[in-house]
């Protein structure tokens, strides 16, 4: 009896350690998550969202005949090549842009874009419920949650705090 009175004390005071509690996912029907982003890149390569679970993502539309767009490129850009490597993830949308994908891939290489970019459809805008202002930039969490949305041109400083905070 001593034996099991023991064994029972030392079960009751070992334990597993303690895991982090896996994400939420997101519910469309209480969310605003975050639409599938599929197809072909404008260099050829295919994007596929199982390349964006789990990961913080920005999704930003843009066109090369955007002036405020071109300003906020470099930012966007530096703080995906400071984070990629924590679970950040950017994908550009080209919206309302008649320049032929090999412009905008020479576009995207001469501001130094380096993350995914893709030409927008209507129904893949619609999706995300793009309106009539460029640039439009979405954050989502790693559950695919919308955790802010700006119209016009993103700060660095901002971008850079927002992304912080979520990768956490």
């Amino acid at each position: 009896m001593r034996f099991l009175w023991c064994l029972a004390l030392a079960a009751a005071c070992t334990r597993e350690p303690a895991r982090p509690a896996a994400p939420v996912a997101c519910h469309a029907s209480e969310d605003r998550c975050r639409p599938a982003v599929a197809g072909k890149g404008i260099d050829g390569k295919p994007i596929v969202e199982d390349a964006f679970r789990g990961k913080v993502v920005l999704v930003n539309f843009w066109a090369t005949w955007c002036a405020p767009c071109i300003k906020e490129l470099p930012a966007i850009q530096k703080v995906y090549a400071r984070n990629k490597d924590r679970g950040f993830q950017v994908v550009g949308l080209v919206s309302g842009d008649e320049a032929s994908d090999d412009e905008i891939h020479t576009f995207a290489d001469e501001y130094g874009v380096s993350y995914p970019v893709v030409r927008a459809t209507t129904d893949l805008e619609a999706s995300f419920g793009l309106g009539s202002v460029l640039p439009t930039t979405y954050l989502y969490d790693r559950t695919g949650r919308l955790r802010r949305h700006w119209d016009g041109a993103i700060r660095e400083e901002a971008l850079e705090d927002e992304v912080k905070v979520l990768l956490q």
